[in-house]
Formats: structure tokens, C-alpha cells, sequence
């Protein structure tokens, strides 16, 4: 499946040790979104980043080819529900 990655997804290391075998695929804009940084982890020492509906604007990223079971594994890691189901 596709998977649109942006902020500290975005650095390829990071990517290859959440998600080995994961392949990018493409740059990639969301169009009408907005990264914006929300809340505080203790997880990460600082607020999360998250893109919210923004008429307008667009937020960069990239495309990655991944498992199922690596959208499983970001979920965990980002504290998301599993939302790939």
C-alpha cells in the first residue's frame, strides 16, 4: 500500500528502521493540508507533528510503498489507533 510520509518520516535512516523493506516511491504535496505541531510527548521531548485541513495551503512529503504490517508499526510508534484495518 502507499503511504504519504512527512516530517521526521520524511529522513530516509529513521524510515529504514521503523519500516525495513519499506521502498519510496515519490515526492509527493498535500494539497489542503497543513503540518502543524500539536500536543507534547514525553516519548519525544517536544510537541507532535500532525497536518490538519487548511484551504489553501499544502503540506510536502513523499510516497512510500509499505506492508501492511508496517502501517501496523507506525501506528504503534506514532501512538495512532490502527486505523489501517
Amino acid at each position: 500500500m502507499n503511504y504519504f510520509a512527512y516530517a521526521t518520516d520524511l529522513n530516509k535512516k529513521q524510515m529504514a528502521e521503523r519500516c525495513p523493506g519499506a521502498k519510496a516511491v515519490s515526492h509527493a504535496v498535500l494539497p489542503n493540508y497543513k503540518m502543524v505541531f500539536t500536543g507534547w510527548t514525553r516519548q519525544h521531548h517536544g510537541a507532535v507533528a500532525t497536518i490538519k485541513y487548511v484551504r489553501g495551503d499544502r503540506t510536502r512529503g513523499a510516497i512510500y510503498e509499505v506492508s501492511d504490517e508496517c502501517v501496523r508499526r507506525l501506528d504503534k510508534l506514532e501512538g495512532a489507533g490502527d486505523i489501517s484495518e
